[in-house]
């Protein structure tokens, strides 16, 4: 999602279209533009005049657009654990997730002031997710060894997003402070 994201921002301006395939692991923008559809199908119905060009909502902040979505936080140290496995370098993978737990813990929370749901002291990892009805918010956290636990197990099934968390709603736009 990095990639196609940051070929896409480089054409801002630019008064083409773009079609976005699906490839590589568990890219989040054309399995939301496309769901599970494959890219022969895609092609086809594109080659037919079966589709029609969109511009997907996005998450807007200083550092650009996510069209897929934004993790926010100390707890994104765990994308080098996830890549550790991808790669299956348990040295790494060991390295990595001591480094995760250390930077996790010891990182400043982001806080949502402007969130009711919010929990005490903020989460460690923010996800922001654009859709067709605003972005959704959904905060991660590990509070004791069992939500840690949970987050391990979330993360050997290679779905990171089942850990333990908060759904926090979802809105127009937010504000993210850190603790």
């Amino acid at each position: 999602d990095g990639s196609m994201n940051a070929a896409i921002s480089h054409l801002e301006g630019w008064g083409g279209q773009v079609l976005v395939l699906p490839g590589g692991t568990m890219n989040l923008l054309p399995l939301r533009l496309h769901r599970s559809i494959n890219v022969g199908t895609i092609l086809d119905v594109v080659a037919g005049g079966g589709s029609r060009p969109v511009r997907p909502h996005c998450v807007r902040c200083d550092a650009g657009i996510a069209l897929a979505g934004l993790l926010v936080g100390p707890g994104t140290a765990w994308s080098r654990v996830r890549e550790s496995m991808r790669k299956l370098d348990l040295a790494d993978m060991a390295k990595e997730t001591v480094d995760a737990i250390r930077t996790t813990s010891g990182g400043p929370c982001v806080l949502l002031p402007d969130n009711r749901l919010m929990r005490d002291g903020g989460y460690p990892l923010v996800e922001l997710t654009p859709g067709e009805h605003g972005v959704q918010i959904d905060g991660y956290f590990a509070a004791d060894a069992a939500d840690y636990a949970g987050q391990a197990w979330a993360l050997m099934r290679r779905r990171f997003r089942e850990g333990p968390h908060d759904r926090l709603g979802i809105a127009d736009s937010t504000v993210l402070t850190t603790a």
